[in-house]
């Protein structure tokens, strides 16, 4: 039973116990969305930036389950700390556009080009759920500025990373 309790699950466990797998995933999805709410509550900002910060930094954004969870927890922080989530995340966002791939090559630079890809789609879809469940009030001002902006700084980024991908690697679209 303490096999499920990991952030995957390997699918012929999965086949074997489905009930069990939804129950866990269920429940752990209740977990990032109470540490978001815990972390909209919390007075100490100091705190809660960190807490934002190592989420994003400890996130594998090749992973689609720990992109969802990430995002859940700044869409649920931003409901208490509008002005510090979307800092944190623009930081966080900054930051990853200054990391370059060393003079290694091949699988790795591809690895890397896909991983900032992930990465700036959960940077996407974690602005779009700021707006969800942050407060209109605190949110309105903010929306050009910030939100669209950013939304459209990082969509038109990972299109960049992917027609590199396509053209510089040699190999076609997954669907060729």
């Amino acid at each position: 039973m303490g096999v499920f309790l990991g952030s995957s699950c390997p699918d012929q466990q999965a086949a074997v116990f489905p009930a069990l797998w939804w129950v866990v995933s269920f429940f752990q999805s209740f977990l990032y969305k109470a540490l978001g709410t815990t972390l909209a509550s919390c007075q100490d900002v100091a705190h809660v930036k960190s807490q934002l910060q190592k989420s994003l930094k400890g996130t594998d954004y090749m992973n689609a389950s720990e992109r969802e969870h990430v995002v859940t927890i700044l869409a649920f922080s931003a409901e208490g700390h509008v002005d510090l989530t979307l800092g944190t995340l623009e930081d966080f966002g900054a930051a990853l556009s200054k990391v370059q791939v060393s003079g290694i090559v091949g699988r790795l630079q591809d690895y890397h080009q896909g991983k900032r890809a992930r990465t700036h789609r959960a940077l996407i879809l974690a602005y779009g759920r700021i707006a969800i469940h942050a407060p209109r009030t605190q949110l309105l001002p903010r929306v050009e500025h910030d939100l669209i902006r950013k939304v459209l700084q990082y969509y038109m980024t990972s299109c960049q990373v992917r027609a590199w991908d396509c053209t510089m690697s040699g190999r076609g679209l997954p669907w060729d």
